[in-house]
């Protein structure tokens, strides 16, 4: 089971309305939760599994730019470990991948400036967005038998961004 869906937007803590809390919230935390409540449930019928959370760097760290997004996400890296914890005994390995910018329509149709761009790819030690395929690549990994004994884990793929925080 891969957890992917997910929205962002920016927000000021102090303008945010509930309604566009919940709906990150629902999007970003509450759909990973149930819907690994439903994969778990046949998982322990089929004698184990793999849940992949795909969290974001901002699950690691607060970032008073999107507090609401990085609530959700958090919410999701703690969610991760708890299911590792609940599930590994039902032979299910849960693990989050936590990506940096990668070059997807997360934000939709907000337009990001030529400066803001600029600015987050000097701050990334490789110097370029990351690609869908390179998250694919992370969760390849995670479900296949090379990480057979890697459960409750954060996979961070940002470039470096991370590292040198």
């Amino acid at each position: 089971m891969v957890n992917n869906a997910g929205i962002w937007y920016p927000d000021d803590f102090l303008e945010v309305i509930e309604d566009e809390y919940r709906q990150l919230i629902a999007v970003n935390l509450e759909g990973a939760y149930f819907g690994s409540q439903t994969a778990a449930r046949r998982m322990i019928e089929h004698d184990g599994g793999s849940i992949i959370n795909i969290s974001s760097i901002a699950g690691l760290f607060g970032n008073g730019n999107w507090p609401t997004y990085s609530a959700s996400k958090g919410g999701l890296t703690m969610l991760t470990y708890s299911l590792a914890h609940r599930l590994a005994d039902d032979g299910i390995r849960v693990n989050a991948i936590h990506p940096g910018s990668i070059e997807t329509k997360i934000a939709g149709d907000q337009a990001i400036s030529p400066e803001q761009v600029a600015a987050m790819l000097e701050e990334t030690p490789l110097g370029r967005y990351g690609q869908p395929e390179e998250i694919g690549g992370a969760a390849v990994f995670l479900v296949s038998e090379l990480a057979s004994y890697v459960t409750g884990e954060s996979l961070v793929v940002d470039g470096g961004w991370t590292s040198w925080r």
